[in-house]
């Protein structure tokens, strides 16, 4: 993770991998934290590949990993079963797999409504990816109509609450809003949204610079 966060991807993705295979000698050893352990190797191996340009090396990965958890009879409420989903209908997205991708999001939204503790980030994450793959395939009603409920699951997150996160996940549902107001010639309502983005990222570092 060190690695990772300091940009060295090709460390990152050679650690991971070393992780992972130990990971999958501990589990035949019968380390009883060996699978959590392969699962976390599998996620983390399919970001880097992704951030890397390796979308059809990630999607491999992410398939691999449901029928790992589907083989070990993991929950659909697993956070990792959640989290493989939405990851999976991203690089299907790089991938311009729209349909595909359509189908894996909208699974992930799904059960994220299900599963996803309060305030429901997770759900809000999902929803804003789900909205392109809409917005990429013309379906701009029901686009708007997800990167809208998005919107309002993360705006009423409580102000003393809201991360840099959840901030930057509000801009980009934003963001994607006003890009569809523009397709629609709506563009007081695009200019409305790109003010309300500004607008929210400076009420957010005031907020942190007075703390």
């Amino acid at each position: 993770m060190r690695a990772l966060n300091a940009g060295d991807l090709a460390k990152a993705e050679l650690l991971f991998k070393a992780s992972r295979l130990k990971a999958e000698l501990e589990q035949e050893a019968g380390h009883p934290k060996a699978l959590d352990m392969r699962l976390d190797s599998n996620n983390a191996i399919s970001v880097v590949l992704r951030a890397v340009g390796k979308s059809l090396e990630a999607e491999e990965v992410l398939r691999e990993q449901l029928e790992l958890l589907t083989a070990s009879k993991r929950p659909e409420s697993d956070p990792h079963f959640l989290m493989t989903l939405h990851n999976l209908g991203l690089v299907l997205f790089d991938q311009e797999k729209y349909e595909d991708a359509r189908k894996v999001l909208e699974r992930a939204v799904d059960l994220r409504r299900k599963h996803d503790a309060e305030p429901q980030r997770n759900v809000a994450v999902s929803l804003i990816s789900l909205g392109g793959t809409y917005f990429h395939q013309q379906n701009i009603e029901q686009a708007e109509k997800v990167l809208s409920e998005a919107r309002r699951i993360l705006t009423e997150v409580p102000e003393d609450k809201k991360t840099g996160d959840d901030v930057a996940a509000v801009m980009r549902s934003d963001h994607n809003l006003a890009l569809i107001y523009v397709s629609q010639k709506k563009y007081a309502e695009a200019e409305a949204s790109y003010n309300g983005q500004l607008a929210r990222w400076k009420s957010f570092m005031a907020r942190t610079a007075a703390a």
